[in-house]
């Protein structure tokens, strides 16, 4: 019986370190569990940093597609304007080739009527020169008359 007890006995401690082992196991467990709860909770806090930073990216994206939109309206708004300088530009040149026409018709004008006062001035020349002729021939046909009446 003494045999039976002592194996009592040896069970008994076997059981005893059984269960200081399985007592050690489950604090390392309860330990392993509150650092998975630290990570967790740290993970949780993590994620809802990115939930934050995602909304924010998300917003800031929505603000750079208005502002792409503004910046499509503006170089939009610069071509229609820098068509229109264009067609100005085209008519400018249209226009001043215009005025560059009528400037050469001006200067031909010009050259004519300088030539048509020249042959005035001669005429005028011509004409007083024939004025003084006649008042030759007026002042000769008095002394004419003068001397045949006497």
């Amino acid at each position: 019986m003494e045999e039976k007890l002592n194996t009592i006995i040896s069970e008994i401690g076997k059981l005893n370190n059984g269960q200081k082992e399985i007592l050690s196991r489950a604090d390392k467990m309860e330990h392993g569990q509150q650092e998975l709860i630290g990570r967790t909770e740290n993970l949780e806090k993590g994620v809802i940093e990115l939930i934050g930073r995602t909304e924010n990216l998300e917003q800031g994206q929505v603000e750079l597609i208005g502002r792409t939109d503004n910046l499509e309206k503006g170089v939009t708004e610069l071509i229609g304007r820098t068509e229109n300088l264009e067609k100005g530009q085209k008519e400018i040149i249209g226009r001043t080739g215009n005025l560059e026409k009528g400037q050469m018709e001006l200067i031909t004008g010009q050259k004519q009527l300088s030539s048509r006062l020249e042959n005035v001035e001669k005429g005028q020349d011509k004409l007083s020169s024939g004025q003084n002729e006649i008042k030759e021939l007026i002042k000769h046909t008095a002394t004419l008359e003068v001397l045949k009446e006497n």
